[in-house]
């Protein structure tokens, strides 16, 4: 079997990109779009060996994307669901031959915006790649030099735009540090009995497979999630006073 290097940089608007989705998020793509059984199956086993690709130990393909931030704001599933994708996505920015920006929302209209593209390249002399666009119906591709020019120059506006490729961590952790308050903003947060005037306590939130907790003092600073086997562990050590000072 013969194996070629093939190399890519892609634009992704709508969705988390296609090759850097979590089976799960792929799982929710597949059935919000109606699609039959069999394309779940398919979908998620083709993305996970283009995964493996990028993750190989041996000459990954280098892999160069731009996502929009409305994509990762777009609901995907539940919050785990969710939250495991934005963490694939942070993993995945820690590899060498993966590098993801952001395009912020702020930017307004961007070349981008007609649709989520792949430009392949092979390790062929004088060979200019190919365009890949995925459609509902089937894959598009496009080989004329012409073409490929105006999605390359299509990509290059999205770079210059994008955040650098050194700090696309930052935004996914800030993503991800909203999904954490968003999912306990609608659950009743219960208040220290030891509380004092100066609100020198915590907040906790409890969920069927979470318990958020929180500082009084800086609500905005963040949200601790741990299981709820954690918390009620550390509930029964309090209880039998293993953290008495003394």
């Amino acid at each position: 079997m013969i194996t070629l290097l093939i190399e890519g940089v892609r634009a992704s608007c709508t969705l988390s990109p296609g090759p850097m989705r979590t089976s799960d998020y792929t799982s929710e793509v597949v059935q919000g779009g109606q699609q039959s059984d069999s394309d779940l199956e398919y979908k998620v086993e083709s993305r996970g060996r283009r995964q493996q690709e990028l993750t190989r130990s041996t000459d990954p393909p280098h892999t160069w994307v731009v996502i929009d931030e409305c994509a990762l704001d777009r609901r995907v599933g539940d919050t785990a669901t969710m939250r495991d994708q934005l963490e694939h996505l942070v993993e995945l920015a820690e590899l060498d031959n993966v590098q993801i920006q952001i395009c912020p929302a702020s930017v307004g209209p961007h070349p981008g915006l007609t649709g989520t593209f792949e430009i392949l390249h092979f390790p062929i002399p004088e060979n200019p790649g190919v365009v890949y666009v995925e459609t509902r119906v089937r894959a598009v591709w496009f080989e004329d030099k012409p073409e490929i020019d105006q999605y390359t120059q299509v990509m290059n506006d999205l770079r210059a735009l994008a955040n650098t490729p050194e700090e696309p961590k930052k935004p996914l952790r800030e993503k991800l540090k909203e999904l954490q308050t968003m999912r306990f903003t609608a659950h009743v947060r219960q208040t220290s009995s030891y509380s004092n005037d100066d609100q020198g306590c915590v907040e906790v939130a409890l969920t069927s497979d979470a318990v958020g907790i929180r500082d009084t003092k800086d609500r905005a600073g963040g949200t601790l999630t741990v299981t709820p086997a954690a918390w009620g562990g550390f509930v029964e050590r309090l209880k039998t006073g293993d953290y008495d000072r003394g």
